[in-house]
């Protein structure tokens, strides 16, 4: 019963939960398999006190909120006279060195002597092994000599580099570029690669380096490949990038221009790349209703994603506080509709298109966001007529509400809502091309509903309750955006109310089990839980952050250390789950700066997670080192990204 197990107790130091997880593989990396640790804020007299360390070098973070820290590794393996554990009462853990000559025993750290081990019934003293410790150090020595990966986010499928010795390579100004058949020149990833060409000194007298005298880009379709999917190759004097399609080009070439760095001279490790994402969606949303931010915020956004081959962009454009997207022949959707902070705020159609024509040429698709039934007092506002009006004491919003949180108006259903949906939906076909059309559908309020007649006779007549209304509008607005050509994802409130589609996406946000349900019902899932991926949350304690949405806070160690893909799914259910998404609601966004602030680098985390094989994550720590580097990326775009020592 006593070997082999560590105990942790995190009532006096707090144990990050994300850490907690990962104790028992770090514990076997380790070689504790042996070992019986009591670790516990002090001694129960006051003998002395045993903070607990930071084991960093393995991945194993536990946070001592005195502040103070000792070595356990240390203090368990490197005295070389024999050592005891005391395991009893609750909070107690006491080691007990055996001093020379028969002279008793020592409580470690102490100068508390006595001349026999401590004796108590139900927790007698045991010996620590001394082989087991030899084994640690030597765990220690090894993971700290271990190579550290080249400084890639997301780190590649697979990476192969040269055998030691086989030299670096650099370009100059004989360095040619050449395109297969089928790859354009005025492909993006083709200017890309010339800029950096451009930019880097190119001249012809490195001595030390091998010289590469050409870069060659071919695409090779393939149907069993994803199109996303790229070979990348540098040898002595050639790099050569494969793809089936021109995104997978796009991506190479984002590899490769990682690799080059912002340095004047680039030396490049010979090496083989092959490379596919582990899921396809690994998305982003931005939330432009409740503060408003301009088409080229969103253009400086999706350049970022795009360097972190990120392809998914959730476009929320409308909600209680403003609607941003124009709908012709209702002109005060983006007068009345669009009043807020900073003023009358939206984007015209030439903005939006513009702005899905930078993000296709970067391989990013957007989706758009038109929130019904419910968070639609935007709307509401400006053409109240849409509103539940019968109800008795009813009145429309003057203009949208600038409180935070969910109002109570609500879509009515009358044939004046169907053909503003009609209209709506009419106007997001034309000017986004994306397969997707997202619907909102989450926290809808029935209170109009059930004191409305008109609702209430609806009701009656379709034999549903007042929560039924908004499975008519599930029903309705699947038929528009079906008759469009479209997919229709919604939030994952959805799933429990009728009309919905057995082919709708569902986006799970408010738990675990929300994902779970969906594709536990054959519906395919797209993980944004707000647990993880809600980024409008503090990334440390309130005290030392700017404001922010409360109630615990994400750290980007959090978010490297879940894995989008929920626990618990048999294989065919896996099949069903599309990626995750990181969110940005805005309510304590009032900038730009504060949207950049709040989005990297914890992106960079979740764009790892969604592009990288489980089996090459390491631990966060290895992910730091590397995440370190591409940072003065970020700098080189001019991103006020949250530091990592913050």
């Amino acid at each position: 019963p006593f070997w082999p197990k560590a105990s942790f107790e995190s009532s006096r130091h707090y144990i990050k939960p994300n850490i907690a997880k990962d104790l028992e593989a770090s514990m076997q990396a380790l070689l504790m398999n042996q070992l019986y640790l009591l670790l516990f804020c002090s001694i129960c007299f006051g003998t002395y006190n045993l903070p607990l360390e930071a084991l960093e070098d393995h991945g194993c973070d536990v946070v001592d909120d005195s502040g103070g820290c000792v070595s356990l590794l240390q203090m368990v393996s490197d005295r070389p006279r024999a050592r005891f554990i005391c395991g009893h009462m609750s909070r107690h853990a006491l080691v007990w060195e055996e001093l020379p000559h028969g002279k008793g025993y020592q409580a470690h750290g102490t100068d508390h002597v006595r001349e026999s081990l401590p004796s108590h019934d139900h927790f007698p003293c045991h010996s620590l092994p001394r082989k087991p410790m030899t084994q640690l150090e030597e765990a220690r020595t090894t993971a700290a000599s271990e190579p550290l990966r080249l400084p890639l986010v997301p780190y590649p499928a697979y990476l192969e580099e040269a055998q030691p010795g086989a030299g670096k390579v650099t370009f100059s100004s004989t360095t040619k570029v050449s395109l297969g058949e089928s790859v354009p020149e005025n492909d993006l990833s083709i200017k890309m690669l010339r800029d950096m060409m451009q930019n880097i000194d190119q001249a012809s007298n490195h001595t030390g380096l091998f010289h590469v005298r050409s870069i060659s880009l071919m695409l090779t379709p393939n149907s069993t490949s994803s199109p996303e999917s790229y070979y990348l190759h540098i040898g002595k004097d050639s790099v050569e990038m494969t793809a089936p399609a021109s995104a997978g080009l796009f991506y190479a070439v984002q590899t490769l221009r990682q690799l080059v760095g912002q340095g004047s001279v680039p030396q490049l490790p010979q090496l083989t790349i092959q490379d596919t994402p582990r899921f396809q969606w690994r998305g982003l949303h931005l939330d432009v209703s409740r503060h408003f931010f301009t088409a080229e915020h969103v253009k400086s956004l999706l350049e970022t994603m795009a360097s972190f081959k990120m392809n998914r962009f959730h476009w929320h454009l409308t909600d209680d506080q403003g609607w941003r997207l124009p709908i012709e022949g209702y002109p005060r959707l983006t007068e009345v509709g669009a009043e807020g902070f900073g003023g009358r705020q939206a984007y015209t159609a030439r903005e939006i298109r513009d702005v899905v024509a930078f993000a296709r040429a970067r391989h990013i698709e957007v989706m758009p966001e038109v929130d019904v039934p419910g968070h639609a007092a935007a709307a509401i506002a400006a053409y109240p007529e849409l509103g539940n009006s019968d109800v008795p004491g009813w009145s429309a919003p003057p203009k949208p509400p600038l409180e935070w949180g969910v109002h109570d108006w609500t879509l009515a259903p009358n044939d004046n809502t169907l053909h503003f949906l009609q209209k709506v939906f009419d106007t997001v076909q034309d000017l986004f091309p994306s397969p997707w059309i997202h619907i909102g559908g989450d926290e809808a309020k029935t209170i109009e509903w059930s004191r409305s007649k008109h609702a209430r006779t609806f009701m009656l007549q379709s034999r549903a309750g007042p929560s039924n209304v908004q499975g008519y509008f599930n029903a309705q607005v699947s038929d528009l955006v079906r008759s469009k050509g479209k997919s229709f994802v919604s939030w994952d409130e959805t799933q429990h109310i009728g009309g919905l589609p057995s082919d709708a996406i569902v986006m799970a946000w408010r738990s675990a089990k929300e994902c779970k349900f969906a594709v536990s019902h054959g519906r395919r899932l797209i993980n944004a839980d707000q647990g993880v991926y809600y980024f409008d949350h503090y990334q440390g304690p309130e005290s030392s952050e700017p404001k922010a949405f409360g109630g615990g806070h994400i750290t980007i160690e959090q978010v490297y250390s879940a894995d989008p893909m929920p626990q618990g799914l048999s294989e065919e259910e896996q099949q069903l789950v599309l990626g995750g998404q990181g969110q940005l609601w805005s309510e304590h966004l009032p900038d730009w700066k504060q949207v950049e602030y709040m989005a990297f680098p914890r992106s960079l985390a979740l764009a790892e997670r969604l592009w990288t094989p489980k089996t090459d994550i390491k631990n966060y720590r290895e992910f730091k080192q590397r995440l370190k580097v591409r940072l003065n990326d970020l700098d080189e775009k001019g991103v006020k990204y949250r530091h990592l020592d913050s």
